[in-house]
C-alpha cells in the first residue's frame, strides 16, 4: 500500500525520471482502481462516468505530478477527489441533458468498511485542524467563532452578548477565520 509522502515525494521529486514516475503512478492506479470504481458505482450507478471520472483524476494527477502537495493518506484524497470529480461529471452531464438537480446530500450510500474508516480518518484529521487553528485565536476571537459557527446566532445576537458593536464583530470573525486559514485547510 502507498503512502502518500511515497506518492509525493516520488512523482514530484525533480530527479525521478518520467518513466519512474510513470511507474509509481500506475502502481497506485493499480492499487485503488477497483475500490475507487466500486465506490463511484455506488454513487453514480453509472459505470461508464465513474471509469472516465477515475481516467480523468489519474490523468491530472500526472499533470499536476510537480505541484503535489503533502497529503496525510493516498486512500482518502483518491476518492475525495473522485467524489468531486463524479459531482463535477454528473453536473456537466444535467446542463447538456437538462435532467433534474442531483441532491449529493439525501443520496444514500452504504459504505463499506474501507470507507468507513477513511471517512472516519478524514473526520479526526479536521477536528485536529480545528482544535489547533483555534489555538492560534484569542479568547475573544475563540469566543464569537464559537457563537457564530457552532451556535449558529447571527451578528446581531453575538453583539447583544459579547457587547461588541457590529461592524467590530465582522472585522473580528473575518480575522479570525483568516487566521485559521493560516494554518491551511483541514488535511483529508
Amino acid at each position: 500500500m502507498f503512502t502518500v509522502m511515497t506518492m509525493y515525494h516520488l512523482l514530484g521529486r525533480q530527479e525521478a525520471t518520467e518513466h519512474a514516475q510513470g511507474g509509481m503512478l500506475s502502481e497506485v492506479f493499480q492499487e485503488y482502481y477497483a475500490p475507487m470504481k466500486a465506490y463511484g458505482i455506488k454513487i453514480t450507478q453509472d459505470e461508464s462516468l465513474t471509469q472516465d471520472a477515475i481516467q480523468d483524476l489519474f490523468a491530472r494527477l500526472w499533470e499536476n505530478r510537480d505541484h503535489l502537495q503533502d497529503i496525510r493518506s493516498i486512500q482518502a484524497y483518491l476518492f475525495r477527489a473522485l467524489r468531486n470529480n463524479l459531482i463535477k461529471c454528473v453536473k456537466e452531464q444535467q446542463k447538456h441533458q437538462h435532467v433534474g438537480e442531483w441532491d449529493w446530500n439525501t443520496t444514500e450510500i452504504e459504505l463499506s468498511d474501507e470507507e468507513q474508516i477513511i471517512q472516519k480518518e478524514d473526520e479526526r484529521a479536521k477536528q485536529y485542524w480545528l482544535e489547533n487553528s483555534l489555538s492560534t485565536l484569542s479568547n475573544r476571537q475563540r469566543e464569537v467563532v464559537q457563537l457564530k459557527f457552532y451556535e449558529g446566532k447571527s451578528y446581531e445576537e453575538i453583539g447583544a452578548i459579547t457587547g461588541i458593536k457590529y461592524q467590530s464583530l465582522r472585522n473580528l470573525i473575518y480575522k479570525a477565520v483568516a487566521t485559521m486559514r493560516k494554518h491551511g485547510e483541514p488535511v483529508m
